[in-house]
Parts: structure tokens; C-alpha cells; sequence
């Protein structure tokens, strides 16, 4: 938007002002013939008519400079302010919430997640719903200690470690039989990890053991069959919190499918389906009629 500087204008307009108005006296025009004055009193008036809009225009560029230049203000003494995330909480005005929110930090003094860059990872088999549902879940509900069945390469781990680094909080325990993390991925979650190299469910007790309680979240991606999923979830139940949560990847999966729903029903009292949290939908190219992806939620209460 171009800008105008009406300073010189004005100074140079303020007799003609003065001038045009009536009842004022006339000390330059008064002994001009009629004529002539009237039509200098014209043009007078028809510049300032043109010109006041430009002043005002730039009145309010003034202004927005200002503005800007206390938002600025503002926002670098919100930053040199704000209390380390990991310290006990002190909510702050409603004026200064706004104003954090704005420039990247929550009404908690959280700069925001620093480590999601790490659902980019190329070792991880899920969309990217399902990559990002994970991280919220894990960043969200903030488990204490997460179980994962199924890690092979890594690459889910990763995501949940990076929610959990986050958050500054939860202890992750990995179980797979034949894991194959690569020493790059494994160094990205291995502060907050434990690996059990064990089959599902055996290994469940030993998981439970390392993560130094039950577990609040689980995310169930191991046996795809239908006798798997079954095994999976009755030695998960046992090993987790009394409110717990349980996301199982491949959900559009028929025999997955067909395990989830049988466990809902034989665990009606405890198990309620929360449903599919990511829903794309991936045809296997090389057997028509089978479909993979899908992460889907199931809560765990258990009965008293």
C-alpha cells in the first residue's frame, strides 16, 4: 500500500483552510476583488476536500506502525517471560494467554511440540492420520507408560517417543519377537524405551515388569491374524491401567476386524469401541478384496 507524507501539505493548505471557512476573517483576500476571491476561496476548498482524505489515510498508516511496534514489544517480553514448561504451572491473564497463543505458546507456558517433525520418518508403515492420531493421542493423554505389540522396524515408536519428549513425560516398552530397528531410529527413542524381544502375550508380564506398572495406552499393530488379535487382547487386558486405552493399527483388516469385535463382545462390561480414528483405506495390490490401514480406539474400564 503506498504511503503519503501530508506534512508538507499541510503546513502549505492551513491559510487556504483558514480561509475557506466562513465567519472567519480574511486578512490576504480582503482586498482582492469579489470575483477572484470567490473562486480562491474555490479552489481552496477543493484542495483541502482532496487532500484530507490523503491525511487521514496517512494517520492511520501511522497508527498501524505503532500497533506493530507494541505487538513486537509485546511479544518478545512474553518470550523472555515465559516459565520453563516443566516446572509447576502459574496460569497467566486471560490478555497474556492470547497473546502466547498467537505467537506459538498454549494457555499452559507450552512453546508447543518441538519433535513432530518426526512423523516424517521414512520407517514407519502408517498414513499419515494414522501417524498423526498417535502422536496426538500419546501428547494428549499423556500415559504414564505406553505399550507397543508389533515394532519391527521402528517406526511407530519413533512417533510415540517424539509425544512423549514433547510432553516431557511416559516410559515406552516395545514388544516384538524379531525386532529389526535400525540403530538411527533406535537412537531416537531408546532414552524412554524399553525392547522386549518376545513373543505376544508371553511377553505382556516381563513388558509390565519393565515399564515399572500397568499401562495406560496400547497400540496393538502384531499378529494380523484373527487368533492373534484375540491372543494380543486378552494378555494386553490383564497388564493394563484401570482406565486405560487400546489403538489397533490395520483395523480395516478383516480378520483384525473380526478380532476386535469379538473381544468387544465377550467384553462388553469393560470394553466400549470409541471407533476408527483414521479412516483411509489401502487395497492390497497383490490379493483383490484385502484391505489394510485403518487405527481404531477402544477404552478399557476395568470392573470393580
Amino acid at each position: 500500500m503506498a504511503q503519503f507524507d501530508m506534512t508538507g501539505l499541510a503546513s502549505v493548505l492551513a491559510p487556504a483552510r483558514e480561509h475557506a471557512a466562513i465567519g472567519e476573517r480574511k486578512p490576504t483576500l480582503a482586498r482582492v476583488p469579489g470575483p477572484i476571491r470567490w473562486a480562491a476561496r474555490g479552489v481552496a476548498g477543493l484542495v483541502y476536500k482532496l487532500a484530507k482524505p490523503l491525511t487521514n489515510r496517512q494517520a492511520t498508516v501511522n497508527q498501524s506502525l505503532l500497533d506493530a511496534i507494541q505487538i513486537i514489544g509485546d511479544k518478545v517480553g512474553t518470550i523472555e517471560t515465559v516459565a520453563d514448561p516443566t516446572s509447576p504451572i502459574t496460569l497467566p491473564s486471560p490478555q497474556t494467554v492470547g497473546r502466547r497463543i498467537q505467537f506459538g505458546y498454549d494457555s499452559l507456558g507450552e512453546s508447543g511440540p518441538r519433535s513432530i517433525t518426526q512423523l516424517n520418518n521414512r520407517w514407519s508403515w502408517m498414513t499419515w492420520p494414522e501417524r498423526m492420531f498417535v502422536y496426538a493421542s500419546v501428547y494428549g493423554l499423556r500415559p504414564d507408560r505406553c505399550l507397543e505389540i508389533g515394532t519391527f522396524l521402528g517406526g511407530s515408536a519413533v512417533i510415540i517417543a517424539a509425544a512423549m519428549d514433547d510432553a516431557n513425560h511416559g516410559v515406552l516398552v516395545c514388544v516384538d519377537p524379531n525386532p529389526k530397528v535400525p540403530p538411527e531410529n533406535w537412537a531416537q527413542f531408546a532414552h524412554r524405551c524399553h525392547l522386549v524381544a518376545a513373543f505376544s502375550p508371553e511377553a505382556l508380564l516381563i513388558a509390565e515388569q519393565k515399564a515399572g506398572g500397568k499401562f495406560d495406552l496400547a497400540l496393538i499393530d502384531g499378529d494380523h491374524s484373527y487368533e492373534g488379535v484375540i491372543r494380543d487382547i486378552e494378555g494386553t487386558l490383564p497388564v493394563l491401567a484401570d482406565h486405560a486405552f487400546m489403538l489397533f493399527h490395520d483395523a480395516h483388516n478383516a480378520p483384525v476386524d473380526d478380532g476386535i469385535k469379538a473381544m468387544l463382545a465377550k467384553h462388553a462390561d469393560t470394553l466400549t469401541d470409541v471407533g476408527m480414528m483414521a479412516t483411509p483405506r489401502i487395497a492390497d495390490a497383490n490379493a483383490p478384496g484385502v484391505f489394510w490401514g485403518g487405527l481404531r480406539m477402544v477404552r478399557f474400564d476395568r470392573k470393580k
